[in-house]
């Protein structure tokens, strides 16, 4: 699809930078403004011609790798457009990291590592405030495989306690096989080992998950799973931008929005007072979300009835 899509013949524009991404607001612009580097947006409302010059662009970038590297693969390979093999952008070890590489692809270093300085310098303050105001606190994330990696690495560089999170598959090699885009590597690394969960968000699973973990929070991709964190007062942070918490500023946005959601528990705590879930007693009693799938002969006309 790819070669029938982009220019054959491309004219290569050193400056033209690809991102893969689904939507969201536009926080690559600004930032790679800063390497004199101009965007070319690969999302579903891009136009034709946007589409056609990707073949064209020095280098292909995105905001998650499980979304990305097929697409920046097959550029690599059939058009010669690099992808950045980096961490993702996400807190100051990853962000610098990922900077550091497309600004050597590119040839901007010196331009990459003055806006490096010049962020870690700006955000330094407020980054200071949040880590005292959520120490102690802790959080639970639910989403994809790579962008879960990223956002407990945040977490983490907020003090925000993370010793457990859900995620949707597990993919332990992207299409590069390029050791620099292990996500989950990246993250035990930097910041510590986490026991992961693995499951399609799956209700019922989910409901035995935060009653173990008993998070302050959760941070989720998918609204749906929202309802029932509330139904047992705990509050969510949808990330529906997906760019929310992306680079330096990203850090910032995602404490204050965990500052924010923690104000409105006391709302959830109320809701799950008066609120009834729609599972049985038997249910309602384990501890192991993955009881049924370890022994299917569970699943007995009993249980479904919640009659002994």
């Amino acid at each position: 699809r790819i070669r029938q899509l982009v220019r054959r013949n491309p004219k290569k524009q050193e400056d033209l930078v690809n991102v893969i991404n689904l939507w969201g607001s536009d926080v690559f612009t600004p930032m790679l403004k800063e390497l004199e580097l101009r965007v070319n947006y690969v999302v579903d409302m891009a136009t034709v011609e946007e589409l056609e010059q990707l073949s064209e662009a020095a280098a292909t970038v995105s905001h998650c790798y499980t979304l990305a590297t097929y697409m920046a693969q097959a550029l690599e390979q059939e058009f010669g457009v690099p992808e950045i093999k980096a961490p993702q952008p996400y807190g100051t070890i990853g962000t610098d990291a990922w900077l550091r590489e497309l600004a050597k692809v590119t040839h901007r270093e010196e331009l990459a590592e003055a806006y490096i300085a010049k962020e870690h310098a700006r955000i330094a303050p407020r980054l200071d405030e949040l880590r005292k105001k959520l120490k102690g606190v802790k959080g639970f994330i639910a989403t994809g495989s790579a962008y879960a990696h990223a956002i407990i690495g945040v977490l983490r560089e907020l003090n925000v306690e993370v010793d457990t999170s859900l995620l949707f598959h597990h993919d332990p090699i992207y299409d590069s096989q390029d050791p620099r885009q292990d996500s989950l590597t990246h993250l035990v690394d930097n910041y510590g080992d986490v026991n992961i969960a693995i499951g399609n968000r799956q209700q019922y699973q989910f409901y035995a998950l935060l009653k173990r973990v008993k998070p302050d929070f959760i941070i989720i991709r998918h609204n749906g799973l929202a309802p029932l964190a509330s139904k047992l007062g705990i509050p969510s942070i949808p990330l529906g931008d997906e760019h929310h918490p992306l680079g330096y500023q990203g850090i910032l946005n995602l404490g204050e929005s965990i500052i924010d959601v923690l104000a409105q528990k006391k709302f959830h705590q109320d809701l799950a007072a008066h609120a009834e879930l729609p599972y049985s007693d038997w249910w309602l009693a384990q501890k192991d979300p993955y009881i049924i799938a370890r022994d299917k002969s569970l699943i007995t006309e009993s249980v479904l009835t919640n009659k002994e």
